[in-house]
């Protein structure tokens, strides 16, 4: 049960990670939205996301688009729902993550999340998650929330965009917003990597050395995060490695972890193209399969 929390988990960071090194330059405002919205499809138990944005005018919250467009208006009749019962209002007066749960029994949903996409000038828009189960990790939602950062910042750097096309001008201001944005959306993934409990190790493509791990990463190696950056990958891991196409994923790849005091434990792990800048690197998550192997091997003696 714990590997397959550690799966759902992975698999929504991996989603946030894929977003995160899309190209967005020359994206329409509906592609960036639909990617964004896209990405909360991987929340477990999800049924549908909506976004809802805030018209500035009159202050009032319009549909824009979800995962679910046959439902349209359901989602409309959710969010007024939840608008009347105080829902909507608890995540403006707070700006933060609210869980919530209708008292109307008429909806198959057991909960709803409502996660406020934040920018400096306030809030921009909410994101509605129709759930068919709670969320009780506490990781789903600091997911959740920079995920909705991140998104934000980009709705809002498109509106800035449009607003600077319109006037003909680019200033230096539009530059340091989205410079801020982006150091304190890599600032706030680092600290969420850090509490993903599988190791996730980041390597330069052209050297094949270490340039970043989490906590995890390092707890299993057996060695602090300074004395393995700029070692050589193939110090620690052993594979028999596949290629695999640019922008795809490897899943499920079996191999040894040495550890700092050469013990070889065996290890499951996945490995992603990842683009920082003008770098680009292999993004490897992995976990100890240790107790699974050892289960494997007590069934084959069992049965012979």
């Amino acid at each position: 049960m714990l590997v397959e929390k550690k799966n759902i988990s992975n698999n929504f960071l991996e989603s946030i990670i894929s977003f995160n090194k899309k190209p967005i330059f020359g994206k329409s405002q509906f592609e960036i939205i639909t990617a964004g919205i896209e990405v909360f499809n991987h929340v477990p138990g999800i049924c549908c996301a909506a976004l809802f944005l805030l018209e500035e005018k009159d202050f009032n919250f319009f549909y824009k688009t979800s995962t679910a467009p046959l439902k349209e208006k359901e989602i409309e009749r959710i969010f007024g729902e939840l608008l009347n019962e105080g829902g909507i209002t608890q995540v403006l007066n707070t700006g933060e993550i609210t869980k919530w749960q209708l008292a109307c029994e008429d909806y198959e949903y057991s909960q709803q999340l409502i996660i406020p996409l934040i920018r400096q000038s306030g809030i921009i828009g909410l994101i509605l998650l129709l759930l068919e189960k709670q969320i009780s990790e506490q990781l789903i939602l600091d997911l959740c929330g920079v995920h909705s950062n991140y998104f934000a910042s980009l709705l809002n750097n498109f509106d800035l965009a449009e607003e600077v096309e319109n006037l003909n001008e680019i200033t230096e201001q539009k530059i340091a917003f989205k410079t801020k944005d982006v150091v304190q959306s890599t600032r706030e993934l680092k600290a969420i990597l850090d509490s993903v409990q599988a190791g996730i190790i980041i390597v330069d493509k052209k050297t094949d050395q270490i340039t970043d791990l989490n906590l995890a990463a390092a707890k299993l190696l057996g060695n602090s995060k300074e004395q393995i950056i700029g070692t050589p990958r193939i110090n620690h891991f052993f594979f028999t490695e596949k290629r695999t196409p640019p922008n795809e994923i490897l899943i499920d790849q079996e191999g040894l972890l040495k550890k700092s005091n050469g013990k070889l434990i065996p290890i499951i792990k996945t490995i992603a193209d990842i683009t920082l800048g003008i770098h680009e690197y292999f993004i490897e998550s992995f976990m100890d399969i240790s107790e699974r192997k050892y289960m494997e091997e007590a069934l084959q003696v069992a049965h012979y």
